[in-house]
């Protein structure tokens, strides 16, 4: 049976001389981070500036280029059409997981790697690369793999879940993860994970994403699916996951106390006519001890008690870190770590 060691394969992704030898390096580093106890090692060796480098040196590259995203001389060797998304998606995988650890984490921000991974992968979605995925599936696998913006919002949310000293998000693009966030849509993943984001970044500061009046008031008319005018939404409902999310979110936001008088207005607003006698905290208290799914109902509650409470010192704080969605296609389930 063969063995394979982290480190050993950090050097033959440092030593590659084609693009067959560094793709299945990176394959098999995205693979072994997930065993906590080699990540020390792998950090100490600086591996995830490595990876974190290479792929800002690609992004550099592609941006002047003619035609972007179907071929790579960056590294001394060609990487080909075929090749070159499954490089990108590779090294995704590799610092979702290598940022399961707070100091390689710390250095990818350092970097700069959470704007970047904005610009190039999630704010403007890299079509031609999505799409040269998609060719490459249907001739291969059945199986489908995340999308590339999606493992670009894994590894920003893994990125930002340290509090940290600098802005790793512009405001700018802050507004257009808000966007997206607030327009009921079919990509749910996408909101999932922008919302996580969003919700690590307010674990350090309630105001951190620049939320609005108009914001909360929408978050949480979403959270009980219903519209600004506090109508039911028919379509594109909020599932229980994205609930749970809104939830957590909501939960982080409401360690601010304005924020938290914003939300109980709200509440106030959108309670049913059946729960007047009910204070508005109570009626969300109610709705947590009442629903079915054990992971909305505790974020509910964590939400309730940071409404009810004033004292910013015995509020709960959320935060979200897990290992890639990738992992699926192999173990059948999502890795949470």
């Amino acid at each position: 049976m063969v063995k394979y060691v982290l480190l050993e394969e950090l050097h033959h992704f440092r030593s590659a001389e084609s693009e067959e030898d560094i793709v299945q390096a990176l394959a098999l580093i995205a693979v072994l981070l997930l065993a906590p106890d080699d990540r020390a090692g792998f950090a100490d060796a600086d591996g995830a500036t490595a990876i974190g480098d290479h792929l800002v040196r690609l992004c550099h590259e592609q941006g002047g280029a003619k035609i972007k995203w179907r071929t790579s001389n960056v590294f001394g060797f060609v990487i080909t059409k075929k090749l070159l998304p499954t490089f990108v998606r590779y090294a995704l995988v590799c610092i979702i997981h290598a940022t399961l650890d707070a100091s390689m984490a710390q250095d990818l921000c350092s970097m700069g790697l959470p704007q970047l991974l904005l610009l190039e992968f999630i704010i403007n979605p890299v079509q031609e690369l999505e799409d040269i995925v998609s060719d490459n599936q249907l001739s291969s696998s059945e199986v489908e793999d995340p999308p590339c913006h999606i493992l670009a919002l894994e590894a920003l949310r893994n990125l930002v879940y340290l509090e940290s000293e600098t802005t790793l998000i512009s405001h700018g693009a802050l507004d257009a993860m808000w966007h997206t966030l607030l327009q009921p849509s079919e990509r749910e993943m996408e909101r999932l994970l922008m919302c996580d984001v969003l919700t690590n970044l307010t674990s350090h500061s309630p105001r951190a994403t620049f939320a609005t009046k108009d914001r909360l008031a929408l978050l949480l008319a979403l959270l009980l699916n219903e519209n600004a005018h506090g109508d039911k939404i028919s379509d594109h409902s909020t599932s229980v996951a994205l609930q749970t999310a809104m939830a957590d979110f909501g939960c982080n936001l409401a360690r601010d106390t304005e924020y938290s008088i914003v939300f109980i207005c709200t509440l106030e607003a959108h309670r049913p006519r059946a729960r007047m006698n009910q204070s508005s905290i109570a009626f969300l208290g109610h709705w947590a001890d009442t629903a079915t799914d054990e992971g909305l109902s505790a974020s509910l509650r964590s939400f309730t008690h940071n409404l009810a409470w004033t004292d910013v010192s015995t509020k709960v704080c959320v935060q979200k870190l897990s290992a890639s969605s990738f992992v699926e296609r192999f173990i059948g389930v999502k890795s949470e770590i």
